[in-house]
């Protein structure tokens, strides 16, 4: 498998995409990040997996910080893929990682493959950390607002998870 280092400056912020096979990371948005408010890391190892990205800062407070570590193939959102069941009723597209505003956080740790997740944190000091260990798992997180943490792991196969919060 051939491995890529690749940093990615937009609009002045910057993402970071260490071990990810040439085919293995499709950003599918980079979603006009506002500045150097913004930090995102994906590290992926593996094959068909599709991220989208996109963080805005409103330079009210500290950056928005966003951590991916995937590793296994056909996880986030690949070809067109849907949740099915409660994740659909989040509203969110799989693989649609979204925050805005500032000093949120998230942190995502995943090994398996075909695992759908999204997460979207609209306010401040909102926290989402997450492992999956797994294949078919489905994860649709929305938080909106100020100080809403969560944390969540997810084993074994076919797991669904939805949480909507709201401050």
């Amino acid at each position: 498998m051939k491995f890529t280092l690749a940093v990615i400056f937009v609009a002045g912020a910057s993402l970071i995409a260490g071990q990810a096979s040439a085919d293995g990371l499709y950003l599918i948005s980079d979603y006009h990040a506002a500045d150097a408010g913004n930090i995102a890391s994906v590290a992926i190892s593996g094959n068909d997996n599709a991220l989208s990205l996109g963080q805005s800062f409103d330079h009210a407070g500290g950056a928005n910080s966003l951590s991916i570590d995937i590793i296994g193939s056909l996880n986030g959102g690949p070809f067109d893929s849907a949740f099915r069941g409660m994740p659909a009723m989040a509203g969110l597209a799989p693989g649609q990682l979204l925050q805005s505003g500032h000093n949120n956080m998230m942190s995502i740790k995943l090994t398996g493959s075909q695992n759908l997740f999204a997460v979207s944190q609209v306010g401040s000091y909102n926290v989402v950390t997450s492992t999956v260990t797994g294949n078919y798992n489905q994860a649709a997180v929305s938080q909106t607002g100020s100080g809403n943490s969560l944390s969540f792991t997810q084993n074994g196969n076919g797991n669904r998870l939805t949480v909507v919060q709201r401050s």
